[in-house]
C-alpha cells in the first residue's frame, strides 16, 4: 500500500499481457472484481482472421487507475474498498503467465514501516527488487516467469544495429514466408504490428523498423515522428504456424553507439555481444535460438 493506494507488483514484467483480473475475497464472500483488457485490432483486408494482439507490458499496477493500455471491461463495484477484503487474487493474460492469491492484511498494517520498493509476498514475506530476483526461479516463481522445471530453454534472440541512421532487425535463419509480427519498444509501449499479404509472402529475413515494408501490411503503425532512439529496448515477435513468437528484449545502447565499429553484415545480439551469419550459425541451436529456429529436438 503506498498513499493509501493498493500497488500490486508481479515481481517480473508481464510482456503481451492482453488482460488482467483482479479479485478481491475469492473465498466467495462479498466477491469484487476488477477484469481489464487490452482493445483488440482491426483485422487485415483479405485476411480471415484479427492479427496477435500485442497486448500491453505490466509489471506494476494500481488498484483504483489508472490502466494504460487496458479497457475497464468489469469495474470494482461502486463505493468499494479494498481495505475491506480478506484477500486479493491476480491473474495476468500472457505468456507463461501465472495466477497468484494474497492476504491483504500484512499490507494493510505493515506498509508503512518498509522501503516504498518492498511488496509483501504471500508466504515468503517483505521483499525489495534486489531480493526477487535473486530468489525468482530458485525460491518462488514470480507471475510471469519462466518455470526452471519446465527444462532449460536456449534464449531465443534476434541481431539489431544502425545502418545509415535506420534501425534495422535481423531474425536470423529459418523465417521463410510468417504469418504476423510484432516490434515493441520500451519504455512507452509502443508497437508496430505487421501482417502478411497472403497474396504476396516473402520470406522474413530482415526489417527495417521504420520502414518500408514489403509483404507486409500495416495494422499498427509507429506514431507520426516517432524516434526509436529515445526507446531503451525493443522486442520481437514472429508469428507463423508452429513455434514460439516470443524473443528476448534487447537492448537498443549498443546498436546505437557502437554499429558504426562493427561490419555491416554483424548484429549485436541480447547476451551474445556481435555476430556475424557465421558466428549465429555456430550457436543457433547450441548456445542460442534465432527468432524461428527450431527448439534443438524438433530439428
Amino acid at each position: 500500500m503506498t498513499d493509501g493506494q493498493l500497488r500490486v507488483w508481479t515481481g517480473s514484467p508481464c510482456r503481451g499481457t492482453t488482460a488482467v483480473n483482479v479479485t478481491f475475497n475469492t473465498d466467495g464472500r462479498a466477491e469484487a472484481e476488477l477484469k481489464l483488457e487490452a482493445p483488440p485490432l482491426p483485422q487485415a483486408v483479405g485476411s480471415r482472421k484479427a492479427p496477435p494482439n500485442p497486448g500491453v507490458e505490466v509489471e506494476y499496477l494500481t488498484v483504483g487507475g489508472p490502466y494504460p493500455g487496458f479497457d475497464v471491461v468489469t469495474p470494482l463495484p461502486a463505493g468499494f474498498d479494498w481495505r475491506t477484503a480478506d484477500t486479493v487474487s491476480v491473474f495476468p493474460q500472457s505468456p507463461r503467465s501465472f495466477g497468484a492469491v494474497s492476504k491483504l492484511g500484512e499490507a494493510i498494517t505493515e506498509s508503512d514501516r518498509h522501503p516504498p520498493d518492498t511488496y509483501w509476498f504471500e508466504g515468503i514475506g517483505w521483499l525489495n527488487p534486489a531480493e526477487v530476483a535473486a530468489r525468482d526461479g530458485t525460491k518462488f516463481l514470480a507471475l510471469c516467469s519462466r518455470d526452471p522445471a519446465q527444462g532449460r530453454h536456449l534464449p531465443r534472440v534476434f541481431g539489431v544495429r544502425v545502418t545509415d541512421g535506420t534501425l534495422r532487425i535481423w531474425p536470423g535463419r529459418y523465417c521463410g514466408p510468417v504469418d504476423d509480427v510484432i516490434l515493441t519498444f520500451q519504455p512507452g509501449q509502443t508497437d508496430l504490428v505487421l501482417a502478411a499479404d497472403s497474396r504476396n509472402a516473402v520470406p522474413f529475413d530482415s526489417l527495417t523498423a521504420t520502414g518500408p515494408y514489403p509483404g507486409f501490411a500495416v495494422i499498427r503503425p509507429l506514431p507520426g515522428g516517432f524516434d526509436w532512439r529515445t526507446r531503451k529496448t525493443v522486442l520481437l515477435r514472429v508469428y507463423r504456424s508452429s513455434g514460439e513468437p516470443e524473443t528476448t528484449t534487447t537492448d537498443l545502447g549498443p546498436a546505437v553507439t557502437e554499429s558504426g565499429r562493427h561490419a555491416a553484415d554483424t548484429y549485436w545480439f541480447q547476451g551474445f555481444g556481435w555476430l556475424s551469419p557465421a558466428d549465429v550459425a555456430g550457436k543457433d541451436g547450441t548456445e542460442l535460438l534465432t527468432a524461428c529456429a527450431p527448439e534443438p529436438q524438433h530439428r
